[in-house]
């Protein structure tokens, strides 16, 4: 089958929790895009995009979002990890050098002499509900969420000796804030707090929590 391309891009998954075994290649000057799920023993043609491949990349925290572009005006790209795609040519032009796709937020195109920067907007739904869960305690803390790893929810405890503005969010690995669990003020107490992940992709995330005394910062792994 490789006899057929004269030239390859190969992508390949860099993070822990993306499927190491899962490759894919573009082709030039042909419209075939493959991908292996035996780390690049074998490929099967995934679709066609109807343009030469070139340069191509899969997001950095979320492999499902895929984007191949061409030596022309024209990419697709997959939110799903290569089962649907969508043309996104509309304002490209000139031939193509490259693609990047840092996070989710935004996805740069390089065209030859000119440089595209593609915004993308998402409404990511969340689900957040608190309890107090006891009497005043002794000091300020946040738990390590449980379960961890999650899918899709997991709970949050954290302590205030005394009553404060607090904020607790989430952010995602490259520091990018991706919710907004408590924003205001706080009557002392222990809470919990239960979060639902079903709108965020896979991934290691962050929650922080500061008042006027205290900060601390949290590590957690969302597997879908």
């Amino acid at each position: 089958m490789f006899t057929q391309l004269t030239q390859v891009k190969f992508l390949r998954c860099q993070i822990q929790f993306f499927d190491k075994s899962e490759v894919w290649a573009t082709e030039w000057s042909g419209s075939r895009v493959y991908k292996s799920t035996n780390y690049g023993e074998s490929f099967a043609i995934n679709h066609q995009t109807g343009f030469s491949g070139w340069g191509s990349d899969i997001c950095k925290e979320d492999p499902n979002l895929i984007i191949t572009g061409s030596w022309g005006a024209a990419a697709t790209m997959s939110l799903d990890g290569g089962v649907t795609w969508t043309n996104i040519s509309q304002g490209l032009s000139g031939h193509g050098g490259g693609i990047l796709i840092p996070d989710r937020g935004y996805i740069v195109c390089h065209q030859g002499s000119n440089v595209y920067k593609l915004n993308v907007v998402y409404d990511v739904i969340t689900e957040v509900s608190e309890n107090i869960i006891s009497s005043v305690p002794v000091d300020f803390s946040l738990s390590q969420n449980y379960p961890n790893p999650f899918n899709p929810s997991t709970k949050i405890n954290y302590t205030l000796p005394k009553s404060d503005n607090v904020s607790l969010k989430i952010y995602n690995e490259l520091g990018k804030e991706v919710s907004s669990l408590v924003d205001g003020f706080k009557n002392a107490g222990a809470y919990e707090i239960t979060f639902n992940g079903n709108g965020l992709s896979s991934g290691i995330y962050f929650y922080k929590i500061q008042t006027s005394e205290f900060t601390a910062t949290r590590k957690m792994l969302l597997i879908k």
